[in-house]
């Protein structure tokens, strides 16, 4: 799965693959004064398209530009792989409030199980949250005993 960042504040858009999300990202660009970032499920940026507060100029190379008359445009993608995951991170919002816990979800869909001294990266959305309870020995476990399917 990607996910298209206009960095306006506006919730993702995604999309099962990159060239679909590319797509999608150019049918859709707007005049934000911003980049558009593609990411993976895992926060790592997979392809960028850097915004230019210029008019467009063929001495710029690009062989596929988005524009916006004298105001700017966006260039050609590049490719990436920088590690967004810390910034999408930040960005959780409560899903679920527990008995001493609570999940939340972050912009890429990521589950994370918070208490007020901890922040864990599940595999995904336990199915029946009221039944995570705390153990002394064991941390946060199932009411049945089973382990909470935690992200390495």
């Amino acid at each position: 799965m990607y996910y298209i960042d206009y960095h306006t504040g506006a919730e993702l858009t995604a999309a099962d693959t990159l060239d679909a999300a590319k797509s999608l990202a150019d049918k859709s660009a707007s005049y934000t004064q911003e980049d558009i970032t593609i990411v993976d499920e895992n926060g790592i940026a997979a392809a960028v398209r850097d915004w230019e507060p210029l008019p467009f100029d063929s001495d710029f190379e690009d062989a596929d530009p988005i524009q916006f008359g004298d105001r700017g445009f966006y260039h050609d993608w590049r490719s990436s792989d920088e590690d967004l995951s810390s910034y999408y991170e930040d960005e959780r919002r409560v899903v679920y409030e527990g008995d001493g816990f609570w999940l939340s979800v972050d912009p890429i869909n990521r589950v994370w199980l918070e208490d007020e001294a901890s922040l864990t990266h599940l595999l995904s959305m336990p199915e029946d949250p009221d039944s995570i309870v705390w153990s002394e020995t064991r941390g946060y476990v199932f009411a049945d005993g089973s382990a909470i399917p935690w992200c390495d």
